[in-house]
């Protein structure tokens, strides 16, 4: 498996996982997310990639010339509220015929390696509550549940 930073020209293949992601979401909870026909304009997508998302850390993983996931994170930099850079994984997809293959755990352990590089001392991430295999990797990886939200229905 090859780890490697995003370039222009995936955006296809980004954009197809971004898009399989988000379709998943729906199914969960399709009172709360929406279909989509895009997740990145095209021109926002080449813009971040080349420079427009100063520090972020935008991962593909390629396994037998195949794209087999994705991770991008952003740094949040807001000096005046936070003690350190925090480095918050936006999005973190495998394609289903690379899952249980330690694509997602590849590509987590980059985006720390990177983090830490650039002076940070944490990795967070969001993790819907219906994705229980997600939040067992999340663990296993030594992540510990920060926040919690609640929700109601009304």
């Amino acid at each position: 498996m090859n780890i490697r930073e995003v370039t222009e020209r995936d955006y296809a293949a980004v954009e197809e996982l971004a898009l399989a992601m988000h379709r998943d979401a729906v199914t969960h909870r399709p009172d709360l997310f929406a279909p989509l026909e895009e997740f990145y304009a095209p021109e926002l997508f080449r813009e971040w990639v080349s420079g427009g998302v100063e520090d972020a850390i935008w991962l593909l993983a390629e396994e037998d010339g195949e794209t087999a996931g994705i991770c991008l994170t952003r740094v949040n930099d807001r000096r005046e509220m936070l003690a350190a850079r925090e480095p918050c994984v936006d999005l973190l997809f495998v394609r289903e015929a690379y899952r249980r293959r330690g694509v997602a755990r590849s590509l987590l352990e980059e985006t720390e390696r990177r983090a830490k590089a650039m002076g940070c001392t944490t990795l967070i991430l969001c993790a819907d509550g219906y994705n229980e295999g997600a939040m067992r990797l999340y663990e296993s990886f030594g992540m510990t549940p920060r926040k919690i939200y609640y929700e109601k229905t009304i």
